[in-house]
């Protein structure tokens, strides 16, 4: 009935007794490049918003309960 559950673990714990064994579960900040790429996600973000504002000057903003029923758009 529920075949994925025993699927997933074995694959997990596959991955973790072989090839996963030397890999850390969480990285430390200092460890991860954050700052790399963050002037173009910052212009995705702007352009995101540009394209929001321009929705909603030419349909008007929309009520509260369309947003709240459609988080994803």
């Amino acid at each position: 009935m529920y075949l994925v559950i025993p699927v997933f673990l074995a694959i997990y714990l596959g991955h973790k007794l072989t090839v996963g064994r030397s890999e850390p579960w969480l990285f430390e900040p200092a460890m991860v490049n954050l700052v790399s790429g963050v002037e173009e996600v910052n212009a995705d973000a702007e352009m995101w918003d540009r394209m929001e504002r321009i929705r909603t000057k030419e349909k008007g903003e929309p009520s509260r309960v369309w947003k709240i029923s459609l988080p994803w758009e």
